[in-house]
């Protein structure tokens, strides 16, 4: 069974359900990056991808716990 990542929010551990509401949130906010972006002009095309980087390093913590 997959165990959710202990989130912790101003000095808050959320539950594991709170958690997993976060990882699927955060899931759907890249692929709307991916596939909607943030408009066709350089500043949305810029924006969308430092977007997806930053949640990248959030999803390598979420998922590489050891």
């Amino acid at each position: 069974m997959y165990q959710e990542a202990k989130i912790t929010i101003n000095e808050t551990t959320i539950s594991d359900a709170q958690a997993s509401v976060i990882r699927v949130a955060l899931e759907n906010f890249v692929e709307s990056m991916v596939t909607d972006g943030l408009g066709n002009d350089q500043h949305g095309i810029e924006l969308a991808e430092l977007y997806k980087q930053r949640a990248d390093e959030i999803r390598a913590l979420l998922y590489n716990k050891d």
